[in-house]
Parts: C-alpha cells; structure tokens; sequence
C-alpha cells in the first residue's frame, strides 16, 4: 500500500474522512513510528558494511541507516561486545561508533551486520519497507496512537495489543535463530 492508503485506512477506521481531528501530518508521523518499531522488534531489514581500518585507529562511524547490531566481525572472526574499559579483545558500541578495544593493523576489514533504519515515507506514492501481509500492522499502530491523544485508552490497548501480536509473528518469521521447538526430533 502507498502512504495515501495507509493513511486512509487510517481515517477510514477513525471515521474520520470528512471532518478530521487529526492531519495528514500526524498519521504520516505515526505510520512511520510504526514502521521504525516494527524494525527495531522483528529485525527484518538487514544490512552488511564493510570498512578497512586504519592502523592505530579504534574508533569508526557506524552506517548511517544504523539500528541495531546482530554480528561484529573483524578479518572474518567474530568480535564480541566487552564494556568500556576492558581488557579483552572486542568492541563496544557508543553514540554513533563503534569502538574497538584494540589496534586494529592498516587494511584489516571491519564487517558490520546490522538491523538498519527503515526508509521514511514522505511522498503519498511512497510504499513501507513491510511485506504486504504485516502492512496493516501500521494502520494499527497508527490507531494506536490516535487513541491514546484522544485519552481513549482502552481502545488504543486493543490496537496496540494486536500491534504486538503481529510483530511477535515476524519476529518468529524473519528470526535469525531457529526455535528448536519447530522442529519434531525423532530420538533413536
């Protein structure tokens, strides 16, 4: 669906498509704060960067469509995550770097595998970065959020819970581990 749709569904279920409360804005604002929370749980946008380090030097930008990291990698061994100060081999993340906890060699490669940011939707031809089936799940989270302003808590709880249901359903579609409950185990 386009960003008009999605937005007339959005007063379409507010019955809200002659005298509206709310503006374009503001459901344009909220279809997007779903779609960037949709990344953020169900993880399914992902992205690989590669960077060559430089000798000495620990700190590098993260990409800028950066989200969350699921693997650090460096030379192809995988770095884990350390605090701040410590001793071991590893990085750690702040602001808008990443921090290594050692110095890296020239030409040494740096891979990022990361949930990335979600492009915005600003045109009305615009389309979210969602498949089709779990589109509607940003009409409910629009919803959501357009009952709550109007202090209609209950309603906007319904709408919020069955926002929850559908990510916990991708989550369990685009996870990158699989659930050993899945899977029928025939012991001999």
């Amino acid at each position: 669906m386009q960003l008009s749709e999605l937005r007339n569904r959005v007063y379409s279920e507010l019955s809200e498509e002659q005298n509206r409360f709310f503006d374009d804005e503001e459901i344009n604002q909220w279809l997007n704060e779903g779609l960037r929370e949709i990344a953020k749980k169900a993880e399914h946008l992902h992205e690989v960067a590669h960077t060559d380090t430089s000798a000495d030097v620990k700190k590098y930008s993260l990409p800028s469509d950066f989200l969350e990291y699921y693997r650090i990698e460096f030379n192809d061994d995988k770095l884990e995550k350390v605090p701040m100060n410590s001793d071991k081999d590893g990085f750690w993340i702040w602001g808008e770097e990443i921090n290594l906890t050692f110095n890296p060699s020239n030409n040494d490669e740096l891979g990022i595998y990361y949930i990335r940011i979600p492009e915005e939707m600003i045109n009305d031809t615009d389309t979210p970065e969602l498949e089709v089936e779990y589109q509607d799940l940003l009409i409910q989270y629009s919803l959501y959020r357009a009952y709550q302003k109007d202090e209609k808590y209950q309603q906007a709880d319904i709408h919020y819970r069955d926002f929850q249901r559908g990510i916990v359903e991708m989550q369990e579609r685009y996870s990158p581990k699989p659930n050993p409950q899945q899977f029928d185990v025939e012991r001999l």
